[in-house]
């Protein structure tokens, strides 16, 4: 307890001077510390008829506000950002990751590792929430340069894929950083050609040595990872023989090689570029199913199925209702997803999104919708995972 010494008088509360010693009132209780500066006129006579005492304080107490002040303040915890953004961020990422392996190598990067550091934040925000991570690419490509985009979804593909087709952590790991570099060797074509209908034979020839050209880069850029480079220069290799640029068959071709021609298969399909729209997924699964055994693994193609399904999140869906509404997460087993209605029956934009059953048949899902035909919406589609 602090020891009161007597009522603080006038000449105890000067203006404009430091208090030589704490003030209390009655209870004990501390109105000003020591060494306070009473600036406002009328305040030190508001305290004198009020009450109050000269006192000192208890030697324990002034002893922890020491301790206290003395201690480094704990560091406040950073808000992170939602899923869905650092998702969305990745794909400027992967345009500068790409522009970088086009320019000539410098001391600044280390491009190994900074690109693995990108794979596993990428894993891990999709442990964080897989729906949010899967929705990225497909709501937010952007038309005047879909590659990045490809280069997300392709590598999501195969970060959730490669646990379930017993890869290890290892390979799933170089996996993704395969994924996200394998397209490098486009970049010219992309910057050149990106909107043209139509390509001039010799580009097509540069685009099917592409493979060949993103493994240079990466050697280029000092990448050493053996496993990375192979699937990036067989990413493009068929079981048939009939790949390319190395025309290998199976038995010939890393299993994980095989598994990342599946992811870029399916991310070309479903995203739109500036040549056509792109593929339902539901239609895209169809269109993979087809090829099994001569160009894909069946029980990659049965595990792609299982975990993105008919409607992965992200899925624009017209409903019966005349409805139009996103898929937020993965269907339940009944196969029926929840759709988020951003469009009501008149084709307006609603303020706020509206959760509809599509089992039950007023709501049942009749099509899917492009998303570049939905951007009225953007911003309420997106706030659905923020």
């Amino acid at each position: 307890m602090p020891r009161l010494i007597r009522k603080a008088v006038g000449a105890d509360l000067p203006l404009q001077e430091p208090l030589r010693y704490a003030l209390y009132d009655e209870n004990q209780r501390l109105l000003l510390k020591r060494g306070f500066v009473i600036t406002m006129p009328g305040f030190a006579e508001r305290l004198l008829l009020r009450g109050c005492y000269i006192g000192e304080p208890d030697p324990q107490d002034e002893a922890r506000e020491e301790e206290q002040a003395a201690a480094p303040e704990a560091p406040k915890p950073v808000a992170k950002a939602p899923v869905f953004l650092r998702a969305s961020d990745l794909v400027t990422t992967i345009r500068r990751i790409h522009r970088h392996l086009s320019e000539p190598p410098t001391d600044r990067v280390v491009l190994e590792t900074f690109v693995r550091d990108r794979a596993l934040q990428l894993i891990a925000m999709l442990d964080e929430d897989s729906s949010a991570v899967i929705a990225a690419p497909y709501l937010t490509v952007d038309l005047r340069d879909p590659r990045p985009s490809q280069q997300l979804l392709g590598a999501i593909v195969v970060a959730l894929l490669a646990p379930l087709c017993d890869f290890s952590e290892a390979e799933r790991v170089a996996l993704v950083c395969a994924a996200l570099t394998r397209d490098a060797g486009l970049f010219e074509i992309d910057r050149d050609f990106g909107a043209s209908k139509t390509l001039p034979d010799e580009v097509r020839q540069k685009l099917r040595e592409h493979p060949k050209r993103s493994v240079d880069m990466l050697m280029r850029h000092r990448v050493a990872d053996r496993l990375w480079l192979t699937y990036v220069l067989e990413h493009h290799e068929r079981p048939d023989g009939q790949g390319y640029p190395l025309a290998r068959k199976e038995g010939e071709i890393q299993a994980g090689s095989l598994l990342l021609a599946l992811a870029d298969s399916y991310a070309a399909m479903v995203l739109a570029n500036p040549r056509r729209s792109g593929i339902f997924p539901a239609n895209s699964l169809k269109e993979l199913f087809l090829e099994k055994g001569s160009r894909y693994v069946e029980k990659h193609i049965a595990m792609l199925v299982k975990t993105f399904g008919r409607f992965p999140p992200g899925t624009l869906v017209s409903l019966a209702s005349g409805e139009i509404g996103v898929v937020k997460a993965p269907a339940p087993a009944s196969g029926s997803p929840v759709a988020h209605v951003v469009y009501d029956r008149s084709g307006m934009p609603r303020s706020a999104p509206v959760p509809r059953d599509t089992a039950q048949k007023e709501f049942a899902v009749v099509g899917c919708v492009s998303p570049e035909k939905c951007q009225s919406a953007s911003l309420v589609i997106r706030r659905l995972w923020q």
